[in-house]
C-alpha cells in the first residue's frame, strides 16, 4: 500500500477546516479523559471558542484551553480521550500520557484526583 504524506500545506487546510467544525455548535469544544476506551469519566478539559489556531512552523493544531479552571471528577489514571465538537459530537479519540510521552494528549501526570485541577500541557498539539 502506497502512502501520501502530507506537505505543511495540505496539513494546515485540513486542520484549520478540523478547528471551524470543533467549534460548530452553542458550548465548548472539550477534551473528556477516561480511565480507558469506555471507562470512568475522570474529567473534561474545556476548550476556549476558537478552540485553537494553526501552526504556521508545520501546519499543527495548537490547543486553546479554557481561561477557567476544569476540575477532575474521580480519582484514577487518564490513558484515553475523546475529542468532542461544541455541538457534543464525538470527533476523535486519542491516548493520554505524561509530557514528553508521546500520547495524542498530554498531562503532568496522567494520575488524577478528584478536585484537582485538570489542565493540558502547553503548547497542546494535534494533527
Amino acid at each position: 500500500m502506497s502512502t501520501l504524506t502530507p506537505t505543511t500545506a495540505l496539513r494546515a487546510a485540513r486542520n484549520a477546516a478540523t478547528i471551524t467544525r470543533l467549534d460548530d455548535g452553542p458550548a465548548s469544544a472539550c477534551i473528556r479523559l477516561y480511565t480507558a476506551s469506555g471507562g470512568v469519566l475522570l474529567g473534561t478539559r474545556r476548550l476556549r471558542s476558537p478552540c485553537g489556531t494553526v501552526r504556521e512552523l508545520d501546519g499543527r493544531i495548537e490547543l486553546h484551553q479554557s481561561d477557567v479552571d476544569d476540575l477532575v471528577v474521580a480519582d484514577g489514571d487518564a490513558t484515553h480521550a475523546e475529542l468532542v465538537g461544541a455541538d457534543g459530537t464525538l470527533l476523535g479519540v486519542g491516548d493520554v500520557s505524561a509530557a514528553g510521552e508521546g500520547g495524542a494528549f498530554q498531562l503532568a501526570s496522567t494520575t488524577l484526583l478528584a478536585g484537582g485541577v485538570l489542565r493540558l500541557t502547553e503548547p497542546a498539539l494535534l494533527g
